[in-house]
């Protein structure tokens, strides 16, 4: 299994999404060569359930979930951070399970929230 250090590549702020994106990059080759991969947040002061979704959850729209379920692995958060962590793996799932008209309206409902009156 290869373990990837996050603070070690992106520090122990972990909200920006360029971070997310190279964080994910990296894990990306690993998982291409069916290596499993452990993202380990250890020594992450700030980790942000946004961040998780740019990591964690946009792996789904390019992984199968049983082998992401298999390989994809993370390390080092308090109980909250896993959570959310966790929330960002089930988000995905759903939202890469639904077409790509489904997910078109979803984006534009999160983009985009019902004015108030």
């Amino acid at each position: 299994m290869v373990r990837l250090p996050v603070v070690d590549r992106i520090g122990p702020i972990c909200v920006a999404p360029d971070d997310g994106e190279r964080v994910r990059s990296e894990a990306r080759e690993f998982l291409r060569r069916g290596e499993p991969v452990c993202l380990d947040f250890t020594g992450a002061s700030v980790v942000t359930p946004p961040f998780l979704a740019d990591v964690i959850g946009a792996l789904h729209g390019e992984f199968a979930n049983d082998f992401l379920a298999n390989h994809l692995t993370w390390t080092g958060l308090g109980n909250a951070h896993d959570d959310a962590a966790r929330r960002a793996r089930e988000k995905a799932i759903f939202f890469y399970a639904q077409s790509p008209a489904v997910q078109a309206r979803l984006v534009e409902a999160a983009t985009h929230p019902v004015e108030q009156l």
